[in-house]
């Protein structure tokens, strides 16, 4: 016992020693036999005298002449006829599809989505953007066709010295004007000449929504108990150079909120009204004094007045957004009504006219001198060029500019602290 007691860790040590070594001995005999193994022993051998083979080397089943085939599954299927044939489901439906068989689509070949081939014919277009489906139209209007099926036809892309075999090209500019070729071909304008493009309105995107607030906050209204609201003396604070500062009007007074003219409104009309409001400190609705001032902007007396509650901020009525243009980052503030241009000497400059602006739904409504009208949204939808992908003869060529490379993007500016910005 005093021998195990003082060396049993070398004891428990060799225990573990010989059964690694057996453990490595068995691994090496299974081994060598797996090595002579061969491909035959490992066909599965019929037991018994009364084996019959019923399928030959060929995998056909052996039968004596007029009996039928019990072993086969395949011919058994074909011959009971278990799996339907797919049928529309309703009388209105287009095309037909089931578990397993392959549903009949093709790529439109405007926004390259798969829908039904039942959707190509004559006077027909595509559900989701609208482009003829009609194939022998757009196969004259291809030319010789698009080896490279990249949108590009090969007699447009010959026209413009662009490789007919190189798909990048599509994505590229040529001319430089922010759109893609791709985009050019689309909108039948020629990718060449800067000055001939989609409309520019195509670039923008909606950065910024804010209605500016006015330097007044609307403090209290004494009506001395005259119905006479020209003798109600309104409290206003207005910012001056010391911050904000108090003062007494009337009614017709004129209230001057900035240096510049566009920063003068007069006080039209007060409306003494008192209501529950919910005090969050006392956890309960209060009867407070909620009156409203009327004030009218004098630099626009087409515009509506603007309503002041007490103790609340003031804003304008009317809108300005911030528009940027997704290719060269520049941006470009306007008010709702008010017209504005966008575009370089390049491509040529276009005027715009910011006719409604949704704040709910962020976005906005812009017409061009020609009546169109554009939806501009926070999303771009313009397919941006992609630098590098234009051929050697559209790139590097005698006459031609480089391919355009997008700039990178560049931060939004801070907002005033006195303006509400909706996203």
């Amino acid at each position: 016992m005093s021998f195990l007691s003082k060396h049993y860790e070398k004891v428990i040590l060799a225990v573990f020693l010989l059964i690694f070594v057996s453990a490595l001995l068995y691994l090496i005999v299974v081994l060598s036999k797996a090595v002579e193994t061969k491909p035959a022993d490992l066909i599965p051998r019929p037991e018994g005298k009364n084996y019959v083979r019923m399928f030959d080397d060929k995998n056909n089943e052996k039968k004596e002449k007029g009996e039928k085939t019990e072993f086969s599954i395949l011919k058994q299927l074909a011959e009971q006829k278990l799996w339907l044939h797919s049928k529309k489901r309703t009388p209105d439906s287009i095309a037909t599809t089931d578990l397993m068989v392959p549903f009949e689509a093709a790529r439109c070949p405007g926004c390259e989505k798969l829908i039904p081939t039942a959707l190509f014919g004559p006077d027909k277009k595509c559900p989701l953007c609208g482009e003829s489906l009609n194939l022998k139209l757009r196969q004259r209007e291809r030319g010789q066709g698009d080896a490279d099926k990249d949108g590009l036809p090969d007699a447009y892309e010959v026209k413009y010295k662009l490789d007919p075999r190189n798909p990048d090209d599509a994505n590229a500019d040529l001319d430089a004007d922010g759109f893609t070729n791709l985009a050019e071909y689309k909108a039948k304008t020629n990718p060449a000449n800067a000055k001939s493009h989609p409309p520019l309105a195509k670039k923008l995107v909606l950065a910024r929504i804010r209605k500016p607030r006015l330097n007044v906050i609307f403090k209290q209204v004494t009506t001395y108990d005259k119905k006479d609201k020209k003798q109600w003396l309104l409290q206003i604070q207005t910012i001056g150079r010391r911050g904000w500062k108090t003062n007494f009007k009337k009614i017709g007074d004129i209230l001057k909120l900035g240096k510049s003219p566009n920063d003068v409104y007069k006080i039209l009309d007060v409306e003494y009204k008192m209501g529950e409001v919910y005090d969050p400190g006392l956890k309960q609705p209060v009867e407070k004094n909620i009156s409203i001032m009327t004030l009218q902007s004098m630099a626009n007396e087409k515009d509506e007045p603007i309503k002041a509650v007490i103790d609340k901020p003031v804003y304008e009525n009317r809108v300005w957004v911030q528009l940027e243009d997704v290719v060269t980052n520049k941006t470009v503030s306007v008010r709702d009504g008010a017209s504005f241009t966008v575009g370089s000497e390049l491509s040529g400059k276009e005027r715009y006219t910011l006719l409604s602006v949704d704040i709910k739904n962020k976005k906005a409504t812009i017409e061009n001198t020609a009546g169109e009208k554009f939806e501009i949204t926070a999303k771009s939808k313009l397919d941006t060029p992609k630098k590098g992908l234009a051929p050697p003869t559209a790139g590097g060529g005698a006459g031609f500019p480089q391919p355009f490379a997008p700039r990178p993007p560049k931060s939004n500016p801070t907002p005033k602290k006195n303006d509400e910005w909706s996203f």
